[in-house]
């Protein structure tokens, strides 16, 4: 996504619920053919939490919102997922309406299709799986 954004002109901002990822960004960049990075910049954001979100959104007339706090852990109750990821939806939505942002583009998380395709709620069992694809992302899923 910020290859095709920067390749067609964009300025990007992108947030990081912490800013150690900054070089590897990069460095996936240049492998793509990317070598100025004037037009990227890195904001320090959690979905989790409200810090930052205004000024990520700031000067911007787009946001993509393409993640989802996914924690790794074993859910007792769908809600234990389902209330991070619509809490985090409503913080950049709130910064967005906040901050003038003509659009804001919202896609699934993984989380959406790979723990119920796996029925990961019920625990390790994977016998609700249908397919290799759908055993490699309950497994991916649980690490």
């Amino acid at each position: 996504m910020y290859f095709k954004l920067l390749k067609e002109g964009y300025s990007v901002k992108t947030t990081f619920r912490s800013l150690n990822r900054q070089d590897e960004v990069k460095e996936m960049l240049r492998v793509g053919g990317i070598n100025t990075f004037e037009n990227l910049s890195f904001i320090e954001a959690d979905l989790s939490n409200d810090k930052n979100w205004d000024e990520a959104v700031k000067g911007c007339e787009f946001v993509l919102h393409v993640a989802s706090p996914t924690p790794a852990i074993q859910f007792t109750h769908e809600d234990e997922l389902i209330n991070p990821a619509k809490d985090g939806v409503l913080r950049v939505l709130r910064a967005s309406r906040d901050a003038n942002v003509k659009r804001v583009v919202l896609t699934s998380a993984f989380g959406a299709v790979g723990f119920q395709v796996c029925n990961i709620f019920s625990g390790n069992n994977l016998s609700g799986c249908n397919s290799q694809i759908e055993i490699d992302m309950c497994i991916h899923a649980q690490k």
